[in-house]
């Protein structure tokens, strides 16, 4: 590393402090392997043992001193959580600003109901 001024200090820790033995942990397990797939471009890792403990070092380091790349790096299981729940509400916030731009549901209904009686009025 070669440190970067005082400023990593206070960011130590921030999201935790993880060693060897929480690599073990689904949460981590699946942010480490995460981080491997897209950060370093290893999908699915079988190479010599000694290898991954470097990687996870790396991983463990760059955890502690909270200077992983995304947030998502740190808990992958509930940032996806998270991020499913922000798609999910996005989504629900697009449609019912859709529905308030047409001028809302009732308004829709309203017009579908003058067409039908239109349409009623000129089969006679």
């Amino acid at each position: 590393g070669g440190g970067g001024g005082g400023s990593s200090a206070a960011t130590f820790g921030k999201y935790g402090i993880i060693n060897t033995s929480d690599l073990n942990k689904p949460q981590i397990k699946a942010s480490f392997e995460r981080w491997l797939a897209e950060v370093k471009g290893i999908s699915s890792f079988n190479g010599p043992k000694h290898e991954l403990m470097e990687y996870s070092k790396e991983y463990m380091e760059d955890y502690n001193t909270a200077t992983l790349p995304h947030v998502k790096y740190y808990d992958f299981l509930k940032w996806e959580m998270e991020e499913y729940a922000r798609k999910k509400k996005e989504a629900h916030d697009k449609a019912t600003a859709a529905a308030a731009a047409a001028g809302g549901q009732d308004h829709a209904a309203v017009a579908l109901d003058e067409l039908h009686h239109k349409e009623e009025m000129a089969k006679r």
